[in-house]
Formats: structure tokens, sequence, C-alpha cells
């Protein structure tokens, strides 16, 4: 008998063993808390409906928000245009779009097989008089919703409302079909919140689109009743969550793809069906429709002269501006009535034409399409001589976008197709699409030059997690420390001390709220930059710096006491607009001299080299160089590049790169020994990717535990900077009409002579703020006061 209760004894430790890992992998795997496993469990095992809870959570915000209304109650939320038509014109303005559409050949349906699936396509066939109404207001109102999840598919509430507000306003309905119409809102609000009420739906993934169904579904509700306030309620308390942390960050942090694929529309219909809610007795409609314009403009400043988006997360197909990006670039221009993006929504159908849209999102056209689509000079096939010089009378060249959250700043030289474009990021952490980017640029003249080198092909591959989502794919700075460790979660069981930064998320985040985000980043733990200073001046010339001491394991915050290694870390960057040049001055206080610092940059070509070579792994053309050249030389195709390492050790740069490198790790501080991993498990070259096969690792100059790194990168012909004069307190540079003035140590009235001559912009780049004088030949002095990192002085040129 003992040895039966034993052997039960086992068998239950054993089975439960087997539970928890199965538990534990659904939690990690799908962020779902333990009471989602249970429910999810108990759908599949068919103890409760699809739609139900075996164990529910509280109901947030019931009684919180239940005074709130919306300003003029009648009029639609989404469409506003509608509020001032009678249904006769609501249906002649439809039917006169419909015509010209159909005429242009950006659209054709087929009246036959009314279906759910087709439900727009139905009411355009309605009023046309192809399809009686009531078969229209019989698809309204048989409606088969789409239970909503946490992740991944978020309910078909949306098309249920566009639906709903159509027929309002060009068909009557009876109070008995509006009843059956207002339940069938209720019970789609309900769902919605029963998964914001929960903890598994992240604030920046699946929580983002379930409180934008969630207000757009309470703005249609009829508010006079206890229960619809209580759901208002719930529904304002989830979606003002989400609508203050949106404010902050203003620019998606999961990137683009996921952005324009699975977020955008939902989310700005959601702005527009807010817009006019009062909220205890304060309406947020100048702040909605600045956050409205906000977005437009991020769309705009980061489409690069070749029309691509310039990614930044975990990115797919979409950055190509097809397709997707039209729809709701076409809706911000309908309910903003702003210029720009009035004109960017003009320009992208000229420019792609019918494939502005997929074929499934053109039953939007006759209600959100812009005026483009209509105009007699719309070419259906596009046309690739489209520029984006025309908002070049409305832009400022440059823009930061969630200032002191995202920090994403874009710089170009102009609007033309042969312009420079620069994306510049230092953001907070925020969810795990999001890569660990803090000072990464990128640089495209003509070609993409200095590049994003990530590529995704799934959240669990060896290369993202190893390599794509973290800083060492990135232009950024590296410290090495071999005690470091990289595990944000136990699926990371390969120890790779790669000295970039740490990572705060791994493969999966549940922020379950912006309050939940902020105390974490309180905390140190999101917490990955500063934004010191943003400057754009008269001249175009933009100076920005930041402190990145929190991106890296440091006196700040660590992940382990061992692994702690900086004590401060800063990059400045700057854009001297008349020379066409980057600056970057970077710095890093170690927690030991035995960190050397490096900093990395991507190209899509091999750099030529001007010194000697020595190759220390592979091959000259795919493997792993070491360089005593501090000037490099990239060209692709009609595109060139130069770099000049203006501050470096002597014989320590490494280049890497090439088809079985391109994805390799140094994890060893040794500047000489290429010691690491390839991880390119799960790499796939994807088409909407810019080519990264090759990188330059360039160490600081190194002082004790200071250590700094001076680069300057110029578009165009092979142009280095002359060293002119090396003094006890300076060195000057000069490339062509533009002066490097780098201050050895904080001395006043420094004195530059006459060698700076010529000279029409002066940057001055130091560790301390000071002040400089210098020598005007047959002229005044020009007096000069500097700040810490970079300054740059526009100075008259000379009269010849």
């Amino acid at each position: 008998m003992k040895k039966i209760s034993i052997f039960l004894l086992v068998i239950f430790i054993l089975l439960s063993l087997v539970a928890g890992g199965a538990i534990g992998f659904l939690m990690r795997h799908y962020n779902y808390t333990l009471y989602e496993v249970v429910n999810k469990s108990a759908v599949k095992l068919g103890v409760v409906e699809e739609q139900q809870r075996l164990i529910s959570y509280e109901k947030q915000y019931e009684n919180t928000y239940g005074n709130t209304y919306w300003q003029n109650s009648n009029e639609s939320k989404l469409f506003p245009f509608l509020s001032s038509m009678n249904q006769p014109s609501v249906k002649r303005y439809f039917l006169d779009r419909l015509s010209i559409l159909k005429k242009q050949r950006a659209m054709g349906y087929s009246c036959d097989n009314a279906n759910q699936f087709k439900l727009l396509i139905v009411y355009y066939c309605s009023i046309e008089g192809e399809i009686e109404e009531s078969v229209f207001l019989n698809l309204v109102l048989n409606y088969s919703f789409e239970v909503p999840r946490e992740v991944g598919s978020y309910g078909n509430a949306l098309t249920f409302v566009i639906a709903y507000e159509l027929l309002k306003y060009s068909f009557d309905i009876s109070k008995d079909n509006e009843e059956t119409l207002q339940s069938i809102l209720r019970n789609m609000l309900g769902s919605y919140l029963s998964k914001l009420d929960g903890d598994s739906a992240s604030l920046f993934h699946g929580r983002s689109v379930l409180a934008s169904n969630a207000i757009i579904l309470a703005s249609q509700l009829d508010g006079s009743s206890l229960e619809n306030k209580a759901l208002v309620s719930r529904a304002v308390g989830h979606y003002q969550d989400f609508y203050q942390a949106l404010k902050k960050v203003e620019i998606w942090p999961e990137g683009y793809n996921y952005w324009i694929n699975s977020r955008a529309l939902p989310i700005v219909m959601a702005l527009e069906a807010f817009k006019y809610a009062v909220v205890d007795n304060i309406q947020s409609t100048k702040d909605i429709e600045v956050l409205q314009q906000r977005i437009g403009l991020w769309h705009i400043y980061n489409t690069r002269p070749d029309w691509t988006i310039q990614g930044w997360g975990d990115e797919g197909p979409r950055v190509d501006l097809k397709d997707e990006t039209s729809k709701v670039i076409d809706y911000l221009a309908l309910v903003t009535n702003s210029p720009e993006i009035d004109s960017y929504a003009s320009l992208l159908v000229q420019r792609f034409g019918s494939r502005a849209y997929w074929r499934g999102y053109k039953m939007y056209l006759p209600i959100i399409a812009s005026d483009m689509w209509f105009s007699e000079n719309l070419n259906i096939m596009g046309n690739k001589d489209v520029t984006l010089e025309p908002l070049s009378h409305l832009l400022p060249l440059s823009e930061i976008f969630g200032r002191g959250y995202s920090n994403h700043v874009v710089i170009r030289s102009g609007w033309g197709p042969k312009d420079t474009f620069i994306q510049f990021r230092a953001s907070q952490m925020f969810t795990h699409h999001q890569h660990n980017d803090a000072g990464h640029f990128t640089l495209f003249k003509n070609a993409p030059l200095i590049v994003n080198s990530s590529a995704y092909s799934g959240m669990n591959t060896e290369n993202r997690m190893y390599f794509a989502s973290r800083s060492i794919a990135k232009n950024t700075i590296k410290v090495m420390n071999p005690n470091e460790t990289f595990k944000p979660s136990r699926q990371y069981s390969i120890k790779n001390a790669d000295g970039g930064q740490r990572i705060p998320i791994g493969l999966g985040s549940s922020v379950k709220s912006f309050q939940d985000w902020q105390d974490s980043f309180d905390s140190g733990k999101y917490h990955k930059a500063e934004l010191l200073k943003y400057e754009i001046d008269s001249q175009n010339n933009v100076s920005l710096s930041v402190d990145l001491t929190n991106a890296y394991n440091s006196i700040k915050f660590s992940t382990s006491s061992d692994d702690t290694k900086v004590s401060r870390v800063t990059r400045n960057f700057a854009y001297i607009s008349a020379a066409d040049s980057v600056l970057i001055f970077d710095q890093v206080l170690t927690t030991s001299t035995e960190l050397p610092s490096v900093n990395v940059i991507f190209f899509s070509e091999r750099p030529t080299l001007f010194g000697s070579e020595v190759t220390r792994l592979g091959k000259s053309n795919d493997g792993i160089t070491m360089t005593n050249s501090r000037d490099f030389f990239i060209e692709q195709g009609d595109a060139s590049l130069s770099v000049a390492a203006l501050s470096s050790i002597d014989f320590g740069i490494m280049l890497i790169g090439g088809p079985t490198y391109r994805n390799f790790v140094r994890n060893t501080p040794s500047l000489d020994t290429p010691i690491g991993s390839n991880f390119d498990g799960g790499y796939e070259v994807k088409p909407w990717n810019d080519k990264s096969d090759w990188r330059l690792e360039i160490p600081f100059a190194i002082n004790g535990k200071k250590a700094s790194s001076l680069t300057i990168l110029r578009p165009g012909s092979f142009k280095v900077p002359k060293l002119i004069k090396i003094a006890t307190d300076f060195k000057l540079w000069i490339v062509e009409d533009f002066a490097i003035v780098s201050i050895l140590n904080n001395h006043n009235n420094l004195k530059v002579i006459d060698s700076i001559e010529g000279a029409t912009t002066i940057v001055f780049v130091s560790e301390k703020a000071g002040e400089a004088m210098i020598f005007e030949e047959n002229e005044d002095n020009l007096n000069v006061t500097y700040t810490e990192g970079i300054t740059i002085i526009n100075r008259k040129a000379k009269s010849q």
C-alpha cells in the first residue's frame, strides 16, 4: 500500500511538473497571465464558450467616467461630412463618387452573392438600386461578430460600426431595429472590455487596438440607460489610458509594419470618435487634433526620397507604402483639414495609383478616398517620377516626435529625390517588437548608405534574439564587458556578451496600463535615454545630444551588479547643412579601464580602405579585417559616402562582413581578437530590408576610464578632413568650407589663428562648455561661446 501511495505521489508530481512547464511556456510565449492560461484551456476543453471566461477579472472603471457624453451626440462620430447631409444627399454623394471611381478603374465590384464579408459593397449596391435596401439592413442586423483576442486577432467591430453609421445616415431605421443594433453594440463592447480588464493585452500591442475598438463602439451607444453608461465609463477608462500613452510617444514603438498592418486604422478612427467626448466636463478636441496632425506628420517625415518608410522595429513588406498606408493617410486628410497631410495623401495616390490600396480595402474608397482619386489627372498605374517636393513649402526640414519618450528625429537636406535623409532614435522601451536602438541613426542619399542591419523573420529566431533586435545590429556604441549577461527570459539560452545595450523586454510584453509602464520607467527598467538638446537653426543645421547611460548596464540601472560597465554615455549628433555632413561626438565613462568602447556603423557595401589590412578571420571579401585606415569610402551605384574616424587608436578598426560574417557578433573585450559567433539562424534576405552586409567597428580613444570618438560622414565624392593644426588645447580640421575645432581642455580665450580662413561654418566639439576667440585677419575677432558636445557657428562668407 505504501509503495502504491509513493507511486501515485510521484506520478502526481511528474504531471504537475509537466503541467507547470506547459503553463510556463504559454505564459512566456503568448504573454498570458496565469488566469488567461486557465481561461484559454477551459475554452479548448469545452468547459465554457469562446466568448466566456472561467475566471473573470474585476470590471475596471465601471463607475469612474459615468458622466461622459458626446457633444452633438446625433452627429457622425467617424465621418463628420455625413452629419451635414440629409438622406438623399448622402446617397447622391456616394453615387457620384462611385461613378468616378469606376470610370477611373480604381475599383470594381459585383452585386451578386451579398454577404457580410462584402458588407460595404452591399451598401453601395443598395443605393445604386442593384440590391434591395432591406438586404443591407438584414446583414447589419444579423452581423456575425468575431470575438477579439488579446494578441493577433482583434475582432471585426470596426466594419460593423462603419456600416451602422452608413445605415443611419442613408435609411430610416425603425425603433425595434435600432434597439437590436444597440444590443449588438453592447454585446460587442462587453467582449472588448472583458479582454481589456485582464492583464494579458499589452499597451502598445493588442491593448491599443482593443481600447480603440472599445471607444469606437462606445461612441455609438445611446447614453441614456444605466447599463450603457457603465459600459461607456469602462470604455473611456481603458481608452483614456492608451490615449495618454499615445500622446507621449506620437510615433509607433513597434515599428512601421506592425503599425500600418494591424493598428493604424482603428487607432486613428478612435481618435476621431473620442474627439468630441466630454469626460469629467473636459473635452480634449484640441489635443486630439494636434495628435492627429502629429501622427500624419511622422508618416510624411519618415518617408525616404525613394518612397520607402525608414523602419525602426520588427519590419515587414509594407514599409514600401503600398496597400496599407493610403487608407490611413486618406482618413487623416479627411478629418484634419491639414494641407500637409492632404498633399501627402495626394502624392501617395499619384505615386502608386491603384496599388496604394490593397484590393480588400478598396471598399473604403468611396467613404475616405482623398481628392486625387477623383481627379481627371490621376494615372491609375502610378507614376515613378512623383517626388515629395510639393511638401517643401509646407514643412521644415527637421522634426522630433515623442520628445522625451520616443525621441525620434528626422533630418532632411530637402524634399527632393536627390536630397539627404537621416533618421535618429533615442527611445525609451515600450514593447517587445521594439528594438534596443538608443542612439541609432541611418543615412540615405540616392541609396541607403548607413543602414539598419535588422531583419525580421519571426520573434523566436536565433538571429532576432541574439542579433537583429539588439543594439549590436544598429549604428550605436558598444562597451565590451565579458561578465555581462543578456537574458531577459529563460528562452535566451546562449551567453552572448556582445557589448551592447541591456534588453529590458524579451520575446513578449504585458504592459497592462500607462501607469504600469511609468512605474517600470521610474524604476529605471524601461528608461533608455534622456534628450539633452535638439536644435535647428536658421541655416537648417541640426544639433542634438542624448544621454544614453540608462540604455546600458550602468550605475543608474543594471541587470546585476556584475554587469555594470558605464557611469555615463553621451552621443552628440550634428548635421551641417551647407556641407551636407554629419558629425558624431561620443563620450563614455566606464567603471573600469578594462572595458573598451567601440563605435559601430553598418553599410550596404564593403568600404574601400586607405591603409594596411590584416585579415583575422575568413577572407578579405567575407570575413574580419583589421586596418590602420582612418578614412573609408563606400560606393553603391550612383551613391557614395566618405567616413573619417578623427579619433581612434592606431591599429584597431575592424571591418566585418560578407555573406558568412554579416551576422557575426564579437564578444571579447580584446580589440585585436575577433572571438565570437555567427547568429544567422532564421536570417532571411527580404526585399524590403536594406542590404547590410558590412560594418566598421571603430575603437574609441581612451584616457583611463574616459573614452571618446569623433566621426564625420559625408555623402558624395571622396572628401576627407585635413588636420591643419594640433595645439596644446585644440585640434583643427578643415573640410572644404567648414572647420572642426576639437577642444582638448576646457580653455577660455582660445585663439584659433588664420588657418581657419575660408570656412563659413565652424563646429566646436568639447567635453565642457567654454569660450573661444577666432582670429579674423583685418577684421574684428569673432568671439564664440560653445556648449558641451557640439556647437555649430555660422560665419559670414569672405568676400572675394
